[in-house]
C-alpha cells in the first residue's frame, strides 16, 4: 500500500477523533447557589394548602400585574414577597374566618419538558427539584433520546444553556414561565451509552490498529 494511501487512513482517523472530542453546542450552566424559592413572576404559580380547608387550597396562577385571586380573602399583590412570609400574612388574614389556621405556601413555575420525552407538556415545578426530576415527571426519556445525556434550556425559541445537566436544579437555571426543557435526541453512539471520551478511546485505538495493520502489509 502506498505512503498516500497510509496518509490517507491517518488524516480520515485524525479528524474523526476531533469530531468526536468536540463538545455539545450551546452555553454550559455554571455554577449557582440554589435558592429556597423562586422569585415569583407573571406565569407563575402559588400553591396554597390550607389544613382542613380545601375550598381555600388551590394552585393559583400569576397574573400579568403580579397579583393572585383567592377565596376569601380576594386578589393579593405577590411579585416580590418570599413565601414564608405569604404564608404568615395568609394566617394571619384567614385567622378572623378560620380557627387557628395553618397555611403551606410553595411557589411553582411552569416549565415544558418537550424532545424526546415520553410524556412532553407543561409541568409546575418548585426551585427545589432537579431537571432530572423534570424528566421523570414527564415520564422519562424516550428510545431515541440520548442516554443520560445533558439537557438543553431553551427561551423563546432561544438556547440559553446548551448542557444542563440532570442534577441540576430548577431555582438554578434563572427559568421563566414557559421555558422549555428540551431532551436531546441522540445518535446510535448516545442511544447505547456511548459517552464522548469512551467514544473517542474506541476510535483512537480503532485507528491506531488499522494504521499498524497497514505499515505491516505494506513492508
Amino acid at each position: 500500500m502506498s505512503r498516500l494511501r497510509l496518509s490517507f487512513l491517518v488524516l480520515v482517523g485524525a479528524l474523526t477523533l476531533g469530531a468526536c472530542a468536540s463538545p455539545p453546542g450551546g452555553p454550559a450552566l455554571a455554577a449557582a447557589p440554589l435558592p429556597r424559592s423562586f422569585g415569583l413572576r407573571p406565569g407563575d404559580v402559588v400553591r396554597i394548602r390550607v389544613w382542613r380547608e380545601p375550598e381555600l387550597s388551590g394552585d393559583f396562577i400569576v397574573d400579568e400585574y403580579g397579583k393572585v385571586s383567592l377565596p376569601l380573602l380576594g386578589a393579593r399583590v405577590v411579585l416580590g414577597i418570599a413565601s414564608d412570609a405569604l404564608q404568615r400574612q395568609l394566617e394571619t388574614d384567614l385567622a378572623s374566618s378560620v380557627k387557628d389556621p395553618s397555611v403551606q405556601v410553595t411557589f411553582l413555575r411552569r416549565i415544558a419538558v418537550q424532545g424526546a420525552a415520553r410524556a412532553p407538556g407543561l409541568y409546575p415545578m418548585d426551585a427545589t427539584m432537579t431537571v432530572g426530576d423534570a424528566v421523570a415527571l414527564a415520564g422519562g426519556r424516550t428510545a431515541e433520546a440520548a442516554a443520560q445525556g445533558p439537557l438543553e434550556l431553551w427561551r423563546d425559541s432561544t438556547l440559553v444553556y446548551g448542557q444542563v445537566p440532570t442534577s441540576a436544579f430548577i431555582g438554578q437555571l434563572d427559568t421563566k414561565a414557559g421555558d422549555e426543557l428540551r431532551i436531546p435526541k441522540g445518535g446510535w453512539a448516545a442511544r447505547n451509552g456511548w459517552t464522548p471520551a469512551g467514544l473517542l478511546q474506541f476510535v483512537t485505538f480503532s485507528t491506531l490498529s488499522i494504521v499498524q495493520i497497514v505499515l505491516i502489509t505494506s513492508r
